[in-house]
């Protein structure tokens, strides 16, 4: 049975790639902050979910090693994110460092973990999940752009160091969506439509 390995897997975007790939026969890890809401993806798909705030460092070395001692992985999906909004001067440093620390640092670590543990299979494939607002711009929110576009960049470059590996890289772009990370973070949802 083929690996999958979704971070964010308890909501939005990733419970919905999680649904996806267990349709598609995969075995799901879901690595989520959210106890309640993965244990309920745990029976619905039988997956496996790792808690973790990918923010500390302590959890983030926990979810490695726990990546590490697992099966190998056909497919990992970085999805993952948070977001701070409002003026960027008023916004605390903690706040967007959290940001870059769950959108960005994150996936690095995970992904050289990963790759130097040679956990990820040949023909495997990581996917980022960056954002439109690494092409428009994202008024009130640019912590959260430059921790997206600073993925694509990331995801770019890995995809020319993979490719003699036969490791597929993958950067998705996703615009607006119906999530709660959106009701969240978007400061005006009139216009939804």
């Amino acid at each position: 049975m083929k690996h999958a390995v979704i971070t964010g897997a308890a909501s939005g975007i990733g419970k919905a790639l999680a649904y996806r790939f267990a349709q598609n026969g995969y075995h799901i890890t879901g690595i989520d902050i959210d106890p309640k809401r993965a244990q309920e993806i745990e029976q619905d798909l039988n997956a496996k979910f790792i808690i973790a705030d990918l923010s500390s460092q302590n959890d983030l070395s926990q979810v490695i090693q726990q990546l590490i001692d697992g099966s190998p992985i056909d497919v990992f999906i970085h999805n993952a994110g948070i977001n701070a909004v409002g003026h960027f001067q008023n916004l605390p440093l903690q706040d967007q460092e959290r940001v870059i620390a769950i959108n960005l640092t994150a996936p690095l670590q995970i992904t050289a973990a990963l790759l130097k543990a040679k956990k990820i299979q040949q023909k495997g494939a990581l996917v980022f999940i960056s954002s439109l607002s690494h092409q428009v711009s994202y008024p009130g929110a640019s912590a959260y752009a430059a921790s997206k576009s600073g993925l694509a960049a990331y995801a770019r470059s890995l995809s020319i160091a993979l490719a003699p590996e036969n490791i597929h890289t993958l950067t998705v772009y996703p615009g607006p969506t119906r999530t709660e990370h959106a009701q969240r973070y978007s400061p005006d949802n009139s216009r939804e439509h």
